[in-house]
């Protein structure tokens, strides 16, 4: 992500991606105070640090500003994103930081809605399925995420789908999958607030007999993005396990980043329907798939717009140097 100066509008590409999922009077209003915030240079209450956050934070952008030789590829709240996840641990900030600065030059993220909505489609293109629910709720500001994880497979069948190459869109690949689970989680942070108060994550198992390759595949995404995503998790619930499952979970949770394994919950169905909503359903799909699969992608699209030019419009306001100075 690239430090830029804060500009009096939101970018183009996240104007017109409201006007395309949004109607015309909702995303209309929802523009309106975006730009209104940006005109005033307000900033959000969850975007406010405190003097020990700023401290953190501005320890974090020196360490990497001095130590490395490339043009930094982050900005303000991306520094304090990693300062207060750490919970000003530099030294685990900066392993964070130096691992995305990796994967962003690997898979040439950029953080553009152009290309948000590019492996969002993808990813629900090549798991029909899967994300069944997205948000982070205007007035707790908490973050949830919910998965169903048989659509998912293993390494082996995203190595015969890449075998078959994509004729359209990002075609069925590893990089679909990674890249759109990094900005499904990168979406659900639009503020401090969700760096703080941690993501809920709820996944659905259906009793899924996994195998080598499902072990492989979250061996991957361990190494490759979850070590080190700035990401806090107050919950991770893992419901309709099986005894494979089970055991895979415990073996992982060792290896995870201390704010998730922390978190980690494994729960049978009966769990599920008086957790959720105490009725008869056993499936997260039940709840949260309604009233068709295309609806609810069509939901968590929108959803996803929404998100990102909420945080673009944060990223334009929020800067360190004011932070510093106000305190």
């Amino acid at each position: 992500m690239i430090n830029r100066n804060p500009s009096e509008t939101l970018e183009a590409d996240v104007l017109q991606s409201i006007d395309e999922f949004c109607d015309a009077e909702t995303g209309g209003a929802f523009k309106q105070i975006l730009l209104q915030q940006l005109e005033r240079r307000e900033l959000d209450p969850s975007m406010i640090l405190s003097d020990q956050e700023t401290q953190w934070a501005l320890e974090l952008k020196q360490a990497v500003t001095s130590s490395n030789g490339e043009a930094p590829v982050f900005n303000d709240m991306d520094y304090a994103q990693h300062a207060i996840v750490a919970s000003g641990d530099i030294q685990e900030a900066l392993a964070r930081v130096r691992g995305m600065q990796l994967f962003h030059k690997k898979h040439g993220i950029d953080h553009s809605c152009k290309q948000i909505i590019f492996y969002l489609k993808g990813f629900l293109r090549q798991y029909p399925g899967c994300l069944l629910h997205l948000d982070n709720d205007p007035l707790s500001l908490e973050s949830v995420l919910v998965f169903e994880t048989t659509c998912l497979g293993g390494l082996s069948a995203l190595s015969q789908w890449e075998n078959k190459g994509g004729t359209t869109g990002p075609g069925y690949s590893w990089k679909v999958c990674v890249v759109g689970l990094y900005y499904l989680l990168y979406l659900l942070q639009p503020s401090f607030s969700s760096s703080r108060k941690g993501l809920l994550l709820a996944v659905d198992c259906q009793n899924d007999d996994w195998d080598d390759s499902t072990k492989q595949f979250g061996q991957c995404m361990l190494q490759e993005l979850l070590l080190f995503l700035p990401v806090n998790c107050r919950g991770v619930m893992v419901f309709n396990t099986s005894t494979v499952a089970n055991l895979m979970i415990s073996t992982y949770k060792p290896f995870l980043p201390r704010n998730i394994r922390e978190n980690v919950f494994m729960m049978m169905g009966s769990e599920l329907q008086k957790g959720f909503n105490g009725g008869t359903t056993t499936s997260l799909r039940e709840l949260y798939g309604q009233p068709s699969l295309a609806e609810t992608e069509e939901r968590a699209l929108r959803r996803a717009v929404t998100l990102k030019a909420l945080r673009s419009c944060n990223e334009k306001v929020f800067q360190l140097d004011a932070c510093f100075t106000s305190s």
